[in-house]
């Protein structure tokens, strides 16, 4: 296994909660969609979609009509 590959899954983090006033920078939430994008799954088939929400007004709508 890569150190490089070792070395990430080590420092990996599930996150509990989330902080409202705590926004993701731009530039680490475009990281975040790329890594999400480039995560690997059996063969691509299985369908994805991300949901970037910024406030709360917004993540209330949606949750509505998922």
């Amino acid at each position: 296994m890569p150190p490089i590959l070792l070395e990430a899954i080590q420092r990996r983090y599930a996150c509990r909660r989330f902080v409202a006033d705590q926004p993701v920078a731009a530039a680490e939430l475009a990281v975040l969609r790329e890594a999400g994008r480039l995560a690997p799954s059996a063969f691509g088939l299985e369908p994805w979609r991300f949901i970037t929400l910024e406030d709360g007004a917004q993540r209330d709508r949606k949750s509505t009509r998922l």
